[in-house]
């Protein structure tokens, strides 16, 4: 972020950094004196923003910025929870015991690894869903 140049804007009074501008859309950041930062989206004309979308976490922001640029049409985007679940049943399918041939079986793994690496709290939500998992069981 050091690197982007200012956004400057009509209506912006705080020290935002550009990082990424497409389709009337802008994507900006700022660090806070406490190490932390923020991440924004905002419609973008006549040099005025507008609808801003704020973020702490880069990958959301990120997201944000492909569906409201239309970098991507919205219905080929998968958010966290849905990358997640189609991760679980990718697992399933691995586990289950399924005659799978060795091509589908590497073309799946793969896919899991990619789903895995493209979710940023994935060990937080494993976790997560490890704790109810054993808490419905005893419940059982």
């Amino acid at each position: 972020m050091d690197n982007s140049p200012e956004l400057t804007a009509v209506d912006l009074n705080a020290p935002y950094k550009k990082l990424l501008e497409y389709n009337d859309v802008v994507l900006a950041g700022t660090e806070h004196s406490d190490g932390s930062f923020e991440f924004v989206t905002w419609d973008c004309k006549n040099n005025s923003l507008d609808h801003g979308h704020y973020y702490e976490d880069y990958e959301r922001a990120k997201e944000d910025f492909v569906k409201r640029s239309e970098l991507l049409p919205e219905n080929q985007i998968f958010s966290a929870d849905e990358r997640f679940e189609l991760y679980r049943c990718v697992e399933d399918t691995l586990s289950a015991g399924f005659e799978l041939s060795s091509d589908v079986e590497n073309i799946l793994a793969d896919v899991k690894e990619k789903l895995k690496d493209s979710i940023p709290d994935f060990d937080e939500r494993l976790t997560t869903l490890d704790k109810q998992d054993r808490q419905q069981e005893q419940k059982m």
